[in-house]
């Protein structure tokens, strides 16, 4: 799902009522950290201890988790999407 340095997906909130895909550019810091498509054992770059996807709820658990253990307990998944959100928004970015 990544092509080019733009990593695509459906978000699962909007998949049914509008079906839209996002693009988003996937920054060199991150492109960095990520395996190689030829190493990876599936689509998910996240996994549970199993191997597992994590569900949306185990996955916001799972960050507050390592949040906690990296001494930022006031830090949450949704507060570095919308920390992103607005990033981006002041460097030009569009609602589309």
């Amino acid at each position: 799902m990544v092509c080019d340095g733009w990593l695509r997906f459906q978000p699962k909130k909007t998949r049914t009522s509008t079906g839209d895909f996002l693009d988003v550019p996937v920054l060199l810091a991150l492109a960095a950290e990520l395996p190689p498509a030829s190493k990876a054992d599936h689509l998910n770059y996240l996994v549970t201890e199993w191997g597992k996807p994590f569900s949306p709820d185990g996955f916001g658990n799972k960050f507050k988790d390592w949040c906690v253990d990296a001494g930022l307990p006031h830090c949450s998944a949704h507060g570095l999407r919308k920390a992103g959100a607005t990033f981006a928004a002041e460097n030009g970015a569009t609602d589309s």
